[in-house]
């Protein structure tokens, strides 16, 4: 019988002060101790529980991978054990010769971070590190990666090749910034030597980018333009202008808004949004101008609780990010499209509503202070933004109300 545990490792401790953490197999008495390229500091370990205990920055993630770790190790031993009935130790330890020594993969890790940040509700980070990682794999023709191969070399190979399949700049900044990240992660999980950080010798390259802001000629244009009721488009543009009327409400944060989320009062001048934005987890509150409460009233799905008819109340946590990025894609490639088309506009997307807001916010003279502040942004430095009192909800409302009267 072959028996698998945890532990710390204590007979020999690292230059680093630490000491590794081993699987222990055991098979008829005789133990063998498998690294698993894992150290910690003795004080993050329980050893009743063999795993870290709760004081360790990051005992979730760990935690998480070690469990990985152990799980993939039972599943081998069960291969082996059934290839070999009489299995002894010294089978084991030959089963895991050198080159079949599990070395720490970043797209195990990668998804283990994933996993992490869905729970933490913090879905933008979470899209984030998924869609780095599948530009990855396909960049590496693998569904597996070793930390060793994410390195000055190959980073330079796979901006070039991602340069060569004609994707921006600014694209390619966001996937490695992804990587920077979750490699970051690593190191702090002691997952991967700091010694061995391939972004201090490469650049993360951005361009400046067009403006995505519309002239207020442009905005009214869209607003006044006549299009048939009940129509896919009609929906789309009044989506769009609600999302300007909301400070420039991101499209995913609007399809989640639920009856909860609206403090309705028969006052039509006391009517808030309150919600918490799945980008960033941060909390908005967005005063209700009638125009926009106009909006909801007329696209409420009668017996559901989103106040947007995007998101149906059948589909599950986990199906809603995929639904709501499906419902902004054919919103901007169907509909936005069209309208532009028709008012002659280069280009249009949801996006240009927040742009387009700030914008006009800043040609009333407001300052980037307020507008940040509106926008849910850092304003200045962050340092010296603890010491600043953030803005009340009244001066924010009364900017909104200001811009919204600009292009009505």
């Amino acid at each position: 019988m072959v028996r698998l545990k945890l532990i710390l490792d204590k007979r020999r401790k690292l230059n680093s002060g630490h000491y590794s953490v081993k699987l222990k197999i055991t098979v008829n008495q005789k133990i063998w101790y498998k690294s698993i390229g894992i150290s910690l500091d003795a004080k993050y370990w329980n050893t009743t529980l063999s795993q870290l205990r709760q004081n360790h920055p990051n005992w979730e993630v760990l935690n998480l991978q070690l469990l990985q770790i152990v799980n993939q190790h039972q599943k081998e031993l069960i291969e082996c054990s059934l290839s070999k009935p009489n299995i002894c130790i010294t089978d084991i330890r030959t089963f895991y010769k050198p080159s079949k020594e599990p070395i720490q993969d970043f797209f195990a890790f990668a998804n283990t971070m994933y996993q992490q940040q869905i729970k933490a509700g913090k879905m933008g980070n979470a899209e984030t590190y998924i869609t780095a990682c599948n530009v990855l794999k396909k960049l590496c023709n693998s569904a597996t990666l070793p930390f060793e191969e994410i390195n000055y070399t190959n980073l330079v190979k796979w901006e070039t090749q991602l340069k060569s399949n004609g994707i921006k700049t600014n694209s390619i900044a966001n996937y490695f910034r992804a990587i920077r990240a979750l490699y970051n992660q690593a190191i702090k999980s002691n997952l991967v030597d700091a010694k061995h950080y391939p972004f201090k010798q490469f650049t993360i390259k951005t361009e400046k980018t067009l403006s995505r802001s519309l002239t207020i000629h442009q905005i009214k244009a869209i607003k006044n333009l006549e299009l048939a009721n009940g129509s896919a488009i009609k929906r789309s543009r009044d989506y769009f202008m609600l999302s300007f009327y909301l400070r420039g409400n991101n499209f995913r944060d609007l399809a989640l808004l639920t009856n909860d989320n609206l403090q309705a009062n028969d006052n039509l001048q006391d009517n808030r949004i309150t919600y918490r934005r799945a980008k960033t987890n941060k909390i908005y509150s967005i005063k209700v101008e009638p125009i926009a409460l106009d909006i909801l009233n007329r696209y409420k799905p009668p017996g559901s609780k989103y106040l947007l008819p995007i998101i149906d109340d059948k589909y599950t946590s986990t199906e809603i990010p995929r639904i709501a990025k499906a419902a902004l894609k054919n919103t901007n490639t169907r509909y936005l499209k069209k309208v532009a088309t028709q008012l002659n506009i280069p280009k249009l997307t949801f996006y240009y509503a927040r742009y387009t807001w700030a914008n006009v916010a800043k040609q009333l003279g407001y300052s980037k202070d307020k507008i940040a502040e509106a926008l849910g942004h850092e304003y200045g430095n962050k340092v010296t933004g603890i010491y600043l009192d953030s803005y009340g909800n009244e001066v924010i409302d009364e900017m909104n109300l200001e811009v919204i009267e600009v292009v009505n």
